[in-house]
């Protein structure tokens, strides 16, 4: 049987898109040797002061244009990092493979706890926490596909698998963010959106044989299972942190 490797078929590589913006965006970069684990620690950086941005109070309610700002650059740094990675063939793989997605769930991890943390409204509170339980989910179930040698379709091909993306996420955790009435309906949609991908994959990895694979796609994929897993325990973490906190917040007051 022979080794394959995992495609890379998003469209958005080829698209005008790329050609236009964010390739002359990367060509910059590389030129001033900014390496992609900076861009992924920058674009963190960015998402976690735009969400705070969302909660604190600035005249003519001008902290929800600079937030959305903030957390849109962040989430841009997403392609702009792996297309840097890809022109940097001697980039420890397995490394670049761990920090990318560290950052990738410590944003959507962060922006889920922050709609928690500053919510008073329980069923509010509860709906957020269904999302930070499940945003790890799909990426953990990708990586057990891969790490077999499954092929995992590209998602956002209809509506409803674009916003089980992570930029359909990011577009509807913006939503929340900005409008708090109808943000318990949103995260619902989040988790669900979280959970049909996590079932499409599952079925993927039973219905898809296994096949041999590049060592190297091997680790990365391992790598990223054994990371994946521990973020998902960092959600719980958070989670029962946040609870204690809100105890503690209710018996100080």
């Amino acid at each position: 049987m022979t080794k394959e490797t995992i495609p890379q078929n998003s469209p958005l590589r080829n698209s005008l898109l790329s050609s236009r913006i964010i390739y002359p965006i990367v060509n910059l970069l590389e030129d001033k040797g900014v390496t992609p684990d900076q861009v992924s620690f920058f674009g963190t950086g960015l998402v976690t002061l735009g969400a705070l941005f969302n909660k604190i109070k600035l005249p003519k309610n001008s902290q929800r244009y600079v937030g959305n700002i903030l957390i849109a650059l962040g989430v841009s740094c997403d392609v702009l990092d792996g297309s840097l990675a890809r022109r940097k063939p001697d980039r420890n793989k397995t490394l670049g493979v761990i920090i990318d997605n560290v950052n990738d769930r410590l944003q959507e991890i962060f922006l889920a706890g922050i709609r928690i943390f500053w919510n008073e409204n329980k069923f509010v509170k509860l709906s957020s926490q269904m999302v930070l339980l499940t945003s790890t989910l799909p990426s953990l179930l990708r990586a057990i596909n891969e790490a077999t040698g499954r092929i995992v379709p590209e998602s956002g091909q209809n509506p409803l698998e674009f916003l089980g993306t992570r930029a359909g996420r990011f577009f509807l955790s913006m939503i929340a963010l900005n409008f708090p009435k109808i943000q318990p309906y949103i995260d619902s949609l989040i988790t669900f959106t979280n959970l049909f991908t996590t079932f499409s994959r599952a079925k993927n990895l039973a219905k898809l044989p296994q096949k041999n694979l590049d060592p190297q796609i091997r680790k990365d994929a391992l790598a990223k299972i054994g990371l994946l897993s521990g973020l998902s325990l960092l959600s719980i973490g958070l989670l029962i942190l946040l609870k204690k906190l809100e105890k503690q917040k209710d018996f100080n007051g």
